[in-house]
């Protein structure tokens, strides 16, 4: 399973495995499966951080597709620790280190299916749409709301993400973008990137990935083109 190189087990329990990702899995993770080159992903990086697309992966890989799914990120995972899978309650988990910090906290309601064929296509899918909030997906939203985040210090969060199946998944499944949401808080903005999962032109279920702006000031289209420019250099000299 491609999910494999980028994380360990450590121990099992009759349902749910414990792990431990590596900096420099996580990292790998974010630039060859999301598309991520976000600069708080990398090893060397004070601030480093794991994505939490790929705690979001080893969930599914865990605990199978729902009909219902929904997950919010508690806390960053900055260095390597073993994380366990916590029931809280029915349908519902923690992801803690074994200080008992969360990271992630999940519900998971209607399993629809454990098979991993069907997990993969759906998380590749997901995690590629994921990678294309900034600059893709978030800049023209800026743009059109007359909002941009600090050029010197940029700031997107990952917040949460949703999930809503209305059919069974599929092998084929793939993600369309269907619009956003935003909720704008004075210098923070809370922006839901929406989208539809399909197999071929037919809706399987739709969902949205909820992102976290800060440090808001009025858009400035030099400054924000400097900082698209200076994300794809990041991504060019990765590829080269």
């Amino acid at each position: 399973m491609f999910l494999d190189d980028f994380y360990q087990t450590r121990s099992h329990s009759a349902h749910l495995t414990s792990f431990v990702i590596q900096p420099e899995q996580a990292s790998r993770f974010a630039k060859h499966i999301a598309g991520d080159f976000n600069p708080l992903h990398n090893p060397d990086s004070k601030r480093f951080c794991v994505p939490g697309d790929l705690l979001f992966a080893v969930s599914l890989m865990q605990l199978g597709l729902a009909k219902q799914m929904t997950f919010k990120f508690v806390g960053m995972l900055s260095d390597e620790r073993e994380l366990t899978f916590v029931p809280e309650q029915p349908d519902h988990y923690l992801i803690q280190d074994s200080d008992a910090k969360t990271f992630l906290s999940l519900s998971h309601q209607d399993c629809l299916t454990q098979d991993p064929q069907i997990i993969a296509p759906f998380i590749e899918a997901y995690v590629a749409f994921s990678g294309e909030s900034f600059p893709h997906l978030l800049v023209p939203i800026m743009a059109e709301h007359n909002i941009m985040i600090n050029p010197a210090r940029p700031m997107v969060m990952y917040e949460s993400m949703a999930v809503h199946f209305d059919q069974l998944p599929t092998e084929n499944m793939r993600l369309a973008y269907a619009g956003y949401e935003i909720e704008l808080q004075g210098k923070r903005a809370q922006v839901a990137l929406k989208f539809s999962i399909l197999d071929g032109d037919r809706q399987l279920g739709h969902g949205h990935k909820t992102m976290l702006l800060s440090g808001l000031r009025d858009y400035d289209p030099q400054a924000m083109q400097q900082v698209c420019d200076d994300y794809a250099q990041i991504k060019s000299s990765y590829a080269a």
